[in-house]
């Protein structure tokens, strides 16, 4: 096996905690599932298990910290349950091609909208994220997303520290770009009798 099928070998280890702990547990299963040569196997068990889960925790939270940067009102509506619904998604999730943080930052709210526990103003500030960061790719000029809360008291409220306790009121959200633009201008349109 080549250098870069071990890297990546090690790569799917250090982000995968399922694959690491049955590495860990039975090495020699592992390797036949990888291709692995008796010289690649020993490299790799030569590594020890709190090597393995110091680098991939140190993984996570990098990845963590590059999230919580574009999906900053998700942080704070989530609290702490943000850092441990994280480190769940990336056990199963690992992005890759050239714009990684962001497709972590778009998949993460994909996973956090398929929780039932989550309350549904929390899904919907995930989903009124996923839709700026989408935005940067757009080839609209006009983009218009409907919400079933109030979200701009609630980003409102989020920033000021406030509990929330709002009840659903339909509000369009509302992005334009002018053409030959790349500024996005944005609006919060509240419906009323909802």
């Amino acid at each position: 096996m080549g250098l870069t099928e071990v890297q990546k070998t090690l790569a799917l280890l250090y982000t995968n905690r399922e694959l690491r702990e049955k590495f860990l547990s039975n090495p020699q299963e592992i390797a036949k599932d990888f291709s692995l040569t008796p010289v690649d196997i020993e490299h790799l068990t030569a590594l020890s298990a709190f090597h393995l889960d110091e680098f991939a925790n140190s993984l996570q939270y990098k990845r963590l910290g590059e999230v919580i940067k574009v999906l900053s009102l998700t942080e704070k509506s989530l609290k702490s349950e943000f850092s441990d619904l994280f480190l769940e998604f990336t056990n199963n999730y690992l992005p890759s091609g050239v714009k990684k943080h962001r497709d972590d930052a778009l998949a993460f709210t994909k996973f956090i909208m398929s929780k039932k526990n989550i309350p549904d103003w929390c899904k919907e500030i995930a989903e009124y994220e996923a839709t700026r960061i989408e935005l940067g790719e757009a080839n609209k000029l006009l983009v218009i997303k409907v919400f079933r809360y109030p979200l701009k008291q609630i980003i409102q409220a989020l920033f000021q520290n406030e509990e929330i306790n709002i009840r659903k009121k339909r509000t369009l959200a509302i992005w334009l770009k002018l053409p030959s633009q790349t500024k996005w201008y944005h609006r919060f349109l509240t419906l009323f009798g909802s």
